[in-house]
C-alpha cells in the first residue's frame, strides 16, 4: 500500500508522460486525487475519453475537483488538449480562470488570446441560428468556453477591453488564423456595441487606432519623403509635430489615461 501511494505521488511530480503501470495506479486511486490541485492534468491524461463509462467518471470527478491553479488551467488550454479531449476539459480549465481578479487576468491576456486558436467557432450559419445579429447569446456556451469567458470579462473592464482588442489585432497578422481572429473580433465589437460602457470603449479604441495611423504616417514621411528626410533634426521635429496636430495630441492623453 505504501509503495502504491508513494508511486502514485511520484507519478504526479514528473512531466505529463504516463506509462501503463502509472496509469493503472493513478486510475485505481483516482478518488483520492480530487483534493490535489496539481493532479488534475495527470488525471485528465489517464482517462480514456472515448469510453462512455470512463468519460462519465471523468466528468463527474472534475466537477468535484478542488480549485486548480492558473498554471494547470493554462496547460489544459493548449493545443495538446484541444482536439482529442471533450469540451468538459476546456470548461474545467476556464472555470479556474473565473476567480482571477481583472488585474491578474490581464497578465495572462497574451497567452489566453493565443489559446483562442483552439476554441473553434461555429460557422456563419450556426451563428445566425444562435442570434439573428450574429452575437452569441450564452456567455457560458460550452462549445467555445474561452471565447465566451474573455468576451464577458473584457466587455466589463476598460483595461482588459483594450488589451484584448490589441492582442486580437496581433493574432490577425497570422495568415493561417486571420479569419478565425477576425470572427472573434467581430463578435467582441458587437457585444461592446450592445452597452453604453462598451460603446465608450469602442470610442477609445477608435482614437487609439487613429493615433497609430498618424504615427505610421509620420514615420513614413520621416523615412521616405525626400523634402523631410533632408531636413535637420530640429526642423524635422517641428514639421512632424505639426503633421500630428492637436487632435492627435488629445488622443495621446486619452491613451495614457486608459
Amino acid at each position: 500500500m505504501f509503495f502504491c501511494v508513494f508511486f502514485s505521488f511520484s507519478a504526479l511530480c514528473f512531466p505529463d508522460e504516463i506509462n501503463q503501470q502509472e496509469r493503472s495506479i493513478l486510475w485505481k486511486y483516482r478518488h483520492s486525487l480530487i483534493d490535489n490541485s496539481n493532479a488534475s492534468v495527470k488525471f485528465i491524461l489517464i482517462v480514456d475519453w472515448d469510453k462512455e463509462e470512463e468519460h462519465k467518471i471523468g466528468v463527474d470527478l472534475l466537477a468535484k475537483w478542488t480549485s486548480i491553479g492558473v498554471d494547470s488551467a493554462m496547460k489544459l488550454l493548449n493545443k495538446r488538449f484541444a482536439n482529442d479531449y471533450p469540451s468538459e476539459v476546456r470548461q474545467f480549465a476556464v472555470k479556474a480562470l473565473e476567480t482571477l481578479p481583472d488585474d491578474e487576468l490581464g497578465l495572462y491576456m497574451l497567452q489566453l488570446v493565443q489559446a483562442l486558436r483552439h476554441d473553434i467557432l461555429p460557422t456563419n450559419e450556426q451563428q445566425q441560428e444562435d442570434n439573428e445579429d450574429g452575437v452569441l447569446i450564452s456567455v457560458g456556451n460550452d462549445r467555445y468556453p474561452l471565447v465566451q469567458f474573455l468576451l464577458h470579462r473584457c466587455c466589463n473592464n476598460l483595461s482588459l477591453a483594450n488589451d484584448f482588442y490589441w492582442s486580437l489585432e496581433v493574432e490577425k497578422e497570422d495568415v493561417l488564423m486571420s479569419n478565425h481572429f477576425i470572427n472573434i473580433s467581430k463578435l467582441y465589437l458587437a457585444q461592446l456595441n450592445a452597452t453604453p460602457f462598451g460603446r465608450n470603449v469602442i470610442s477609445v479604441i477608435k482614437n487609439q487606432v487613429h493615433l497609430v495611423d498618424q504615427l505610421k504616417k509620420c514615420h513614413f514621411n520621416s523615412v521616405f519623403r525626400k523634402e523631410i528626410k533632408s531636413l535637420k533634426p530640429p526642423q524635422k521635429s517641428i514639421l512632424l509635430k505639426e503633421s500630428l496636430g492637436t487632435t492627435t495630441l488629445t488622443i495621446v492623453v486619452v491613451v495614457v489615461v486608459v
